[in-house]
């Protein structure tokens, strides 16, 4: 099991590190004393999304289409480290936003397809 967190450890700084590396900015991570949020999009059409929470809240993590329909939504109880690739390939052409959230954060991201 720690073999597996520490792969998702280091796909989640791989991913942020070669974000700061072109733009000297973490751009899609945001931190506070209860979570670490990655959200972004992938050139394979993908969209990563992942977390590292710190203390015993749960976690919500919902997509969302640009009506405000919900078309996804899942609670995350027991992990601390989590990495979601969603494949949005069968999608329609559109803007989707998705947010991770805690009891009093939430951090949204749009990203156009």
């Amino acid at each position: 099991m720690n073999i597996f967190k520490s792969t998702l450890i280091a796909l989640v700084l791989f991913s942020s590190s070669s974000v700061f590396a072109k733009t000297g900015k973490l751009l899609d991570e945001t931190k506070t004393a209860a979570i670490d949020v990655v959200i972004e999009q992938q050139k394979t059409g993908k969209v990563l999304v992942g977390f590292q929470k710190f203390g015993s809240d749960v976690v919500k993590i919902k997509i969302y289409d640009a009506d405000g329909a919900a078309l996804y939504s899942e609670r995350v109880k027991n992990a601390s480290l989590v990495l979601k690739r969603f494949d949005v390939s069968r999608l329609p052409e559109g803007d989707y936003s998705y947010e991770v959230s805690i009891a009093d954060y939430a951090v949204e991201k749009t990203i156009s397809k």
